[in-house]
């Protein structure tokens, strides 16, 4: 299989969304691993909000909420 991927061009990668609206609407089809990434990343907030509003109850939702912390310790955010 690995003779074949070296033989074989990639695909390319679709064109990103210009516009932030455009990149929130494509955040509807994308994978839950791009919407996780988008939520947790420095992107632009509203983007980041509306990945959180599409995140499912998991890992990148609980570590946004402070829920990922063992009991009895402080939370990610507090200083």
């Amino acid at each position: 299989m690995k003779l074949f991927s070296r033989l074989l061009p990639k695909a390319p990668a679709p064109p990103l969304p210009s516009t932030s609206a455009e990149r929130i609407a494509s955040l509807q089809s994308a994978p839950s691993e791009l919407i996780a990434n988008t939520a947790l990343g420095d992107e632009d907030t509203t983007l980041r909000v509306a990945a959180i509003r599409l995140l499912h109850d998991g890992d990148a939702l609980r570590s946004l909420a402070g829920l990922d912390q063992e009991p009895g310790s402080a939370p990610a955010h507090a200083a």
